[in-house]
């Protein structure tokens, strides 16, 4: 019996200093600094290299579905309510950094009466093979629906001033964020809104 109480302690004991023994002070190795682990984080997060860099030189086509906040700026002591709606956009690339744009947005509650809009786009983005591709962008068009209190369409010229970017998650999709200051006039100058959102575009 007291042979086995002192053979198990000592089977213990051997194994322990049987294993690799921790490097001491001569090789001890350095915990990793604030800076090296947010380093870490970012290659973790990064998203991959694409294969070969985006030509965005080349002529293409492309489809968007968005959406957006209307928010009113007070104009002639009127304005319309925060309001929001899908929206879609046509364009073409046409070269370099120059694209044309069919823009459409519906937009559910302003003053209680839905409007549309639509106008054509001239776009410039920053030439760039990089994921993210700044823009601004310029419209003309219609803004067209029932006024509150009337029971007939109206139409009416409206403006667009736009700036956004687009990030290339691969060489045909991208997400987009923009902000559009628009400017009715006539029937429809107290829609005067910024309009923020966001998309996603496939180029074909």
């Amino acid at each position: 019996m007291t042979d086995r109480k002192t053979a198990l302690p000592l089977a213990f004991a051997l194994v322990f200093f049987a294993l690799p023994a921790a490097p001491g002070s001569a090789d001890e190795v350095e915990a990793p600094t604030s800076k090296e682990n947010i380093q870490r984080l970012i290659e973790v997060f990064k998203p991959p290299e694409l294969a070969e860099p985006i030509d965005h030189g080349t002529s293409s086509v492309y489809l968007e579905l968005d959406g957006h906040v209307m928010v009113p700026v007070f104009r002639n002591g009127r304005s319309g309510s925060v309001s929001g709606g899908p929206g879609a956009r046509a364009g073409w690339r046409v070269a370099g950094p120059f694209a044309v744009e069919l823009q459409y947005q519906w937009n559910a509650d302003l003053e209680s009466d839905p409007v549309n809009l639509i106008t054509v786009n001239g776009k410039v983005l920053v030439f760039t093979e990089k994921r993210v591709q700044p823009f601004v962008r310029v419209g003309l068009g219609t803004i067209f629906g029932n006024r509150p209190g009337h029971s007939d369409m109206k139409s009416s010229f409206v403006a667009r001033f736009g700036l956004g970017a687009d990030y290339w998650v691969t060489k045909n999709w991208a997400a987009t964020l923009f902000g559009d200051f628009v400017l009715p006039t006539d029937h429809f100058a107290y829609l005067t809104h910024f309009s923020i959102g966001t998309g996603l575009r496939y180029r074909f």
